[in-house]
C-alpha cells in the first residue's frame, strides 16, 4: 500500500491513529498528509518518526497545528525540521496558538541555538502542552538560557528531556564564572609572588656580601675544621684498632692450624674403615652372585632331566600300548582256532553215530 492509499483509507475510515513511521516519505508526502487530512479531520495522534521531514514538511504541519483541535500527539523524531531555522520558527509560532496538542516528540531535528529560543518563545505563549521531549539536538548554550526564560511563563508543562544539547543551568554557569575567575586571581597572586622574589634576590646581589653572610661563612668554616680535627682523630683509632684485630687474627689462626691438623688426622682414619668397608661389601657381592648364577646352572640342569624322562616316559607308554596290542591279537586267533576245532569234533561225532 503507498503511501497516499494509506492517507486516504485514514481519512476515509476516520481513523484516529495513523502511523507512517519510517515511511521515508519527505517533505512531498508530508504537504500531501496535511491535505489529504483537511480541516474535517480526527487525527488524535500522529507518528512521523523517521520519514525525511524538513523544511516544507514543517511549514506544512505548522498549518495542520494551526487548524487542528483534535491532535493531542505528535512524533517527529528523527527528521530534519530544525535545519532551516525560518521554517522552524513558523512551526513554533503555530505551536504558540496551539490548543489541543498535549505531547511533543522533537528528538534528533537538527535543531539549533535559534530554534530553541523559537522553542523558548513557544514555551512561553503556549498554555496545553505537558511533555516535550528534544534530546539529542544542538540547542547550546544561548539555546538553553531561551528554554529556561520560556518556562519562567509557561504553566502547563510537566516534563522536558534536553539530554545531548550541551544545556547547562545558570548556577552551572555562575559556577564555572567564579571558577575560572578564582583561578585567574590564583595565577595573578603567582606571578605577583614570583616577580617579588626576584627582586629581592636582584637587590641581594647588587647589595654584595653583608655582614650576616660573612657571619655564615665563618661558621661554615669552623665547622668545617672541626670536622677535619675529628676526622684524623678517628683515623688513628681506626688504626690502632686495626692492628689489634690483625694480632687477635693471627693468633685465631695459629690454634685453628692445630686443630685443622687433628681433623685431618681423624678424617683420614675414617677414610680407610670406610674403604675396608667397601672392600668387604664388594666381596660380599660377588659370592652372592656366583652363588646366583650356580642356582640358575642347576635348574636348567635339572628341566633338562625331566624334559628327557618325560619324552623315556612318552616312548614306553606308546612300546606298552602296541605290545598290548599285539598280545590281545594273538589271542583272538587262538580262541578262534580252538573253536573251530571244537566244532569238527561234534560234527565228526555225529557221523560215528
Amino acid at each position: 500500500m503507498s503511501i497516499s492509499e494509506r492517507i486516504e483509507e485514514a481519512r476515509v475510515n476516520g481513523e484516529e491513529v495513523i502511523s507512517l513511521k519510517d515511511s521515508f516519505m519527505g517533505d512531498e508526502g508530508c504537504c500531501l498528509l496535511v491535505k489529504s487530512l483537511g480541516a474535517e479531520q480526527r487525527v488524535k495522534r500522529l507518528d512521523l518518526g523517521g520519514c525525511n521531514i524538513r523544511s516544507e514538511g514543517a511549514i506544512a504541519l505548522a498549518s495542520l497545528l494551526s487548524f487542528s483541535h483534535t491532535l493531542t500527539s505528535l512524533s517527529l523524531e528523527w527528521n530534519g525540521i530544525g535545519m532551516l531555522e525560518s521554517a522552524f520558527v513558523t512551526f513554533c509560532r503555530a505551536l504558540s496558538s496551539n490548543r489541543s496538542l498535549l505531547e511533543l516528540d522533537l528528538r534528533n531535528n537538527n535543531i539549533g541555538g535559534a530554534g530553541g529560543a523559537a522553542l523558548g518563545d513557544m514555551l512561553a505563549k503556549n498554555s496545553v502542552m505537558r511533555k516535550l521531549d528534544i534530546r539529542w539536538n544542538s540547542l547550546g548554550m544561548k539555546g538553553g538560557a531561551a528554554l529556561v526564560i520560556g518556562l519562567q511563563e509557561n504553566q502547563s508543562l510537566i516534563q522536558l528531556d534536553v539530554s545531548g544539547n550541551k544545556v547547562k543551568l545558570m548556577k552551572e554557569q555562575e559556577q564555572e564564572q567564579e571558577q575560572e575567575q578564582e583561578q585567574e586571581q590564583e595565577q595573578e597572586q603567582e606571578q605577583e609572588q614570583e616577580q617579588e622574589q626576584e627582586q629581592e634576590q636582584e637587590q641581594e646581589q647588587e647589595q654584595g656580601i653583608t655582614d650576616e653572610s660573612l657571619s655564615k661563612i665563618q661558621q661554615v668554616i669552623n665547622k668545617n675544621r672541626q670536622l677535619l680535627s675529628q676526622s684524623d682523630t678517628s683515623e688513628e683509632a681506626a688504626r690502632g684498632e686495626g692492628e689489634r684485630i690483625g694480632e687477635e687474627e693471627r693468633k685465631r689462626e695459629g690454634g685453628n692450624a692445630s686443630l685443622n691438623d687433628a681433623l685431618v688426622r681423624e678424617t683420614f682414619k675414617d677414610l680407610q674403615e670406610a674403604h675396608k668397608l667397601s672392600e668387604r661389601i664388594f666381596t660380599e657381592e660377588e659370592e652372592r652372585k656366583e652363588r646366583t648364577t650356580r642356582s640358575v646352572h642347576l635348574d636348567d640342569h635339572v628341566d633338562k632331566k625331566l624334559v628327557d624322562m618325560s619324552r623315556s616316559m612318552l616312548e614306553y607308554k606308546e612300546l606298552y600300548l602296541h605290545t598290548e596290542e599285539r598280545i590281545s591279537a594273538d589271542a583272538g586267533k587262538r580262541t578262534g582256532g580252538a573253536t573251530e576245532q571244537r566244532e569238527a569234533g561234534m560234527l565228526d561225532g555225529e557221523d560215528g553215530r
